[in-house]
């Protein structure tokens, strides 16, 4: 890693003065941004350079060119490399091609369409990297956006309704002021008060909204795709559950983990009307957006990020964030069906209808199984010991009402939906959870433990490719293209254990060397800083918190409980 900084940061000829003129210089704005371009995951913005850089500094690496041993990310602050880093540099790149023979020139050619390759492929994760934030800000854009629509339309909705307030109260007074003077007047005053209460301003607003409507809103974000890897390791919002489940150390992806973790955390000693506020409240869109893009800038989350907003919010965000799945938690293909179903059986499900659900269910995916177990086995967990029936039943309402149509939509939607299929279904799950998804458990995918590398998956891929055409051009070689097919596919993905040179090293080799020279160094003395402190994921080993995240695990996955 030394070896490829001294060889790609750009180095300067420097004039101090009386000092004379320096060679081999870097400055640290170029350190910094060599950092953050090729180690994009570790090093997340400037201020995880500057401690790069300052360890570095203070290991024995470094030298600043000027006063201070701070280190700073500055095109006009020059640093210069130190015996310890120079050793690593090895005595066969001075050597000269003139005196090699022919055969350690077509070496140090061969080395040459090297180096050209890693320029092309830095080039081509630079471009990768614009790529990203431009996703980034048309992401911003869309958010801003929907926050003026909302808002817009909110208003517009109160003075609609505020306008047949007024109609329907000034009708009121005028069939009560042509009532007093005349008896014969009394039929105009009944037909005005029949008119006055056919007005009902909540049922015409409604229907104004079912007739000129365009149907639920579902918002459609925008996903940072890198290639060769999953989008799941750089955001988590609009990221289908199955490519999250594989970054995840629990049965469910993280965000739906930790979220309902807080909320049950923090509603444990809370009266049930309380715990009811949570899920029913609806927080500002502004709210929501700012802490959806505050969790959506990496792929790991942790309950002390999310205890800083405000619970309400948890549970806002996490209704939308099962309304931008790619795929809601139930398939489409359990619409039909469950459509069906409601409407033969009567108003309160039997023993049959349940049993049917239940099989249904059991064709649901791992993650999405899972993450529809830990979503209502929290929601039953809150009303379970609520003595208030009435109190309850309004709960389930509308807690149902809300989350319905998020886990049951169809795959378009082109007009007001008045199903109340989703909304039974929600109800069934929160009052039945026992019977439809109590016990219900499925062996969880096989995650890969070696990520392949970009080059290795192209060229993989193209082999593939021209063994399917070649198996397609012989008469019965079907099963023999399989046969290829997999083998190539199991070459692409399965590490060679038996090469001992790696040309590409992974993101944990990368790790597990910093941590060895940070280690190894002379800069082990007492009150010296280490590069671990950032290195380390504060939720690799399964918790990140003092207390309570035992509790947390126990809770998030439901079905083990059951």
């Amino acid at each position: 890693m030394l070896q490829r900084m001294q060889k790609e940061v750009p180095q300067h000829d420097v004039k101090f003065g009386i000092l004379g003129t320096f060679r081999g210089l870097i400055s640290g704005e170029s350190l910094a941004g060599w950092w953050c371009t090729n180690y994009p995951t570790v090093v997340r913005n400037e201020a995880d350079a500057v401690s790069v850089g300052q360890s570095m500094m203070d290991q024995g690496y470094l030298r600043f060119m000027g006063r201070g041993s701070q280190f700073q990310s500055r095109a006009n602050g020059y640093y210069q490399w130190k015996k310890p880093a120079l050793d690593f540099q090895s005595d066969d790149d001075y050597d000269s091609d003139d005196d090699q023979p022919l055969s350690n020139r077509t070496s140090t050619n061969l080395g040459r369409a090297a180096m050209s390759y890693e320029r092309a492929q830095r080039e081509a994760d630079e471009a990768s990297q614009v790529y990203r934030d431009s996703v980034v800000r048309a992401e911003l854009v869309r958010t801003d956006l929907e926050e003026q629509l909302i808002n817009y339309l909110d208003t517009m909705e109160v003075w609609e309704l505020n306008r047949l307030i007024n109609v329907k109260t000034m009708l009121a007074e005028y069939a009560r002021i042509h009532k007093m003077p005349v008896q014969a007047e009394l039929a105009i005053g009944d037909r005005l008060e029949v008119y006055e209460e056919s007005l009902k301003p909540q049922q015409d607003i409604q229907w104004t909204i079912e007739h000129y409507g365009t149907g639920r809103f579902t918002p459609r974000p925008i996903i940072f795709r890198p290639f060769g890897l999953s989008p799941a390791e750089y955001q988590i919002f609009g990221v289908s559950l199955d490519e999250q489940l594989l970054v995840s150390h629990k049965d469910i992806p993280l965000f739906p983990a930790k979220a309902l973790s807080v909320i049950r955390k923090a509603t444990l000693d809370m009266a049930p009307e309380d715990r009811y506020k949570v899920w029913t409240t609806r927080a500002l869109l502004r709210n929501i957006h700012e802490m959806r893009n505050s969790v959506n800038r990496g792929s790991k989350v942790t309950l002390k990020q999310l205890q800083q907003f405000e619970l309400p919010v948890v549970a806002n965000v996490l209704v939308l964030y099962f309304l931008e799945l790619p795929m809601p938690l139930c398939p489409e293909e359990l619409h039909g069906p469950l459509r069906a179903l409601y409407s033969s059986a009567s108003e309160k499900s039997t023993e049959d209808t349940l049993d049917t659900i239940r099989g249904l269910l059991k064709g649901v995916s791992y993650a999405h199984l899972k993450t529809l177990q830990t979503l209502f086995f929290t929601l039953s967990e809150q009303v379970k010991d609520d003595t208030d029936v009435e109190a309850r039943k309004a709960f389930i309402r509308d807690i149902s009402m809300r989350l319905g149509p998020v886990i049951l939509r169809g795959r378009e939607i082109v007009g007001v939906s008045v199903s109340r299929v989703p909304q039974i279904f929600a109800t069934d799950l929160i009052e039945h959870y026992d019977e439809l998804l109590g016990g219900i458990d499925v062996q969880r995918p096989v995650k890969l433990s070696v990520r392949p590398n970009k080059g290795d998956i192209a060229y993989e891929g193209s082999q593939l490719a021209h063994d399917m055409d070649q198996a397609h051009l012989t008469s019965g070689a079907s099963a023999n293209a399989t046969a290829v097919a997999s083998s190539r596919l199991q070459l692409a993905v399965t590490p060679n254990t038996s090469d001992t040179v790696k040309t590409h090293p992974s993101f944990d080799d990368d790790e597990m060397l910093i941590d060895n020279i940070l280690e190894e160094t002379d800069g082990a003395a007492a009150g010296e800083d280490n590069m671990d402190f950032f290195l380390k994921d504060e939720d690799s080993d399964g918790t990140d918190d003092e207390d309570g995240d035992n509790e947390d695990d126990d809770a998030v996955d439901g079905g083990k409980n059951i």
